[in-house]
């Protein structure tokens, strides 16, 4: 049985073993074929009406899906397709410097000097010694030399080393006396186990995943952090960073941070941390997903209530209806009530929008608790 896949100007023929297949196996085909999460593939054969993980459990027979359909893809997030671009671009930029180099991937080390070379010609560095570099005698580290171009006197030295189940990139320069490290878990953004097979692979791309993650991590905690300490030990003019963006561009990024990643921000640094509980309209944003999640569960309560009411055999002298306090209906209302009044957003010049926010997560996590569930759902 065969399917045509269409998402954006891309075209695939699927092939699937009868009309009883489940759609969630069409769905997880469709997310590894077009690299879009799981969570957010939406399927139609109309282009108009799309469903996706919620309606899995049907067979594709159920929804209509026969052989020779078109089926039309598309991603709940519009962030999918930038992000994939962006991984190819890097694992063909990296492949394209091992072909160009023939670098021996020996080592573990080896193999990460490849991203670290590019991202640091990316950050306008040039490259002092021999690429690629040659492990040190004892064969447990490999160090690579760099200058700024704004500032061609001061080196900068990248030392990588692993240890455990751990890879450490460590950045000094021993003019300014500047250092810094990062520590990354190999398991992260290494597809193989053991480095016995590296020197078997024809594109380091195979062997590395996560690029744009270990891109990021890379740029922002290790080369960025030693540019900005360099410009300030040297009165250069201030590096444009996350920390002093202007506050409307700052909160114009910060709305399509996910939740868990500006977690991660706040913990960065103290000054970041105030920063972002000042950006009202994000608290305001993620305020009104929590919301929203809850609404259908709130709308399909209040209608089994009317059901239930108009199903009962009205008396035939009129009772003036009287809510009790306790009753689940009165209980909803003022949900409904409460909700709503968190969606208006109210201008604020404090951290009101972030103190309310917490407060109707701390309120989730705790009603999940007494229900059994994960206090995890984000």
């Amino acid at each position: 049985m065969k399917i045509r896949l269409k998402f954006r100007d891309k075209f695939h023929v699927h092939h699937v073993a009868n009309a009883d297949v489940e759609l969630l196996e069409l769905l997880q085909a469709i997310s590894d074929l077009f690299r879009i999460d799981l969570v957010n593939v939406q399927i139609s054969l109309n282009a108009k009406d799309y469903i996706g993980i919620h309606e899995s459990g049907v067979s594709i027979s159920e929804v209509g899906v026969v052989n020779g359909d078109i089926v039309y893809v598309k991603s709940l997030e519009s962030l999918d397709d930038i992000r994939q671009s962006m991984e190819r671009e890097l694992s063909i930029s990296v492949d394209s410097l091992y072909n160009s180099m023939a670098v021996s991937l020996c080592t573990v080390e080896i193999l990460f000097t490849l991203p670290l070379y590019l991202f640091a010609i990316a950050k306008d560095l040039i490259c002092m010694d021999h690429f690629p570099p040659r492990p040190s005698s004892a064969g447990s580290s490999v160090r690579m030399q760099f200058v700024y171009r704004s500032t061609p006197e001061v080196h900068i030295s990248f030392t990588l080393f692993t240890t455990g189940n751990l890879i450490c990139l460590a950045a000094s320069s021993q003019e300014l006396n500047l250092a810094r490290q990062l520590i990354l878990p190999t398991r992260d953004h290494l597809t193989v186990s053991s480095i016995s097979d590296l020197e078997s692979q024809e594109k380091p791309s195979l062997l590395l995943k996560h690029l744009r993650t270990l891109a990021c991590r890379i740029k922002d905690e290790l080369i960025e952090p030693m540019l900005v300490d360099i410009h300030a030990k040297r009165g250069m003019p201030e590096r444009m960073t996350l920390s002093n963006l202007p506050t409307e561009l700052l909160t114009r990024i910060l709305l399509f941070v996910p939740l868990r990643s500006l977690g991660q921000l706040m913990l960065c640094s103290r000054h970041l941390c105030e920063e972002i509980k000042f950006c009202a309209p994000v608290w305001r944003m993620h305020l009104a997903q929590f919301n929203a999640k809850k609404q259908p569960l709130l709308d399909a309560a209040l209608s089994r209530q009317q059901r239930q009411s108009q199903s009962q055999p009205r008396p035939l002298t009129p009772i003036e209806p009287h809510l009790d306090s306790n009753e689940p209906c009165s209980d909803l209302q003022s949900t409904i009530q409460s909700d709503t009044e968190d969606n208006v957003p109210t201008p604020d010049s404090s951290t009101q929008s972030y103190e309310r926010f917490v407060t109707r997560y701390r309120s989730l996590i705790i009603q999940r608790r007494n229900r059994g569930l994960s206090p995890i759902f984000i």
